[in-house]
């Protein structure tokens, strides 16, 4: 007897359909999957590199002046979660704060902390993950920061992570002595 999937001898069973095994079956499904992921998270990477990339070449430290910063840090690849923590954010801060804005007393810019020129971020914020920080910038140099832990816990509720991120930044350009710069 000649070796065969089916147990079969050759000849045997001619013009049969054999029928692959659901292991088989869930296994090369499964590597499927795997690889249609891998090639999704490449292109996704490849094709928002333009529009990240800029975003992080901004110079990492403020110009002189006072102001707060609020700064979405990541690294790649970005997740679907990553993506709505960045955008719910910015939108917060558009929407709510948008004459600090425009007048320099908030910033907004999301920065790619595993880049090297940005490493030294990860140890200045305790950073652990991708994370929404708030910091007091006067004459370049960073007078405190605060990390808001909660915009993970809050993806799944928009208004309450938008309310969220406002009380928050208010709460921190309150504690802000505007006077001596």
């Amino acid at each position: 007897m000649l070796p065969c999937s089916s147990g079969r001898e050759a000849g045997e069973g001619a013009g049969e359909r054999t029928r692959m095994k659901p292991k088989a079956a869930l296994t090369i499904l499964l590597l499927a999957f795997v690889g249609a992921s891998i090639a999704y998270l490449v292109a996704d990477s490849l094709r928002g590199r333009d529009d990240r990339s800029a975003t992080a070449s901004r110079p990492t430290t403020e110009p002189a002046g006072h102001r707060v910063v609020v700064t979405f840090f990541y690294f790649l690849p970005r997740c679907t979660a990553c993506n709505t923590i960045e955008a719910y954010a910015r939108e917060a801060v558009e929407t709510g704060f948008g004459e600090d804005l425009a007048a320099g007393r908030v910033v907004w810019r999301a920065v790619d902390y595993e880049r090297s020129e940005n490493r030294h971020f990860i140890e200045d914020f305790d950073l652990i993950t991708k994370s929404v920080v708030l910091t007091e910038v006067r004459d370049g140099r960073t007078v405190r920061w605060k990390t808001l832990a909660r915009v993970w816990d809050l993806l799944d509720d928009k208004a309450a992570y938008t309310a969220y991120v406002q009380d928050e930044l208010r709460a921190f350009l309150g504690e802000v002595s505007w006077s001596s710069s």
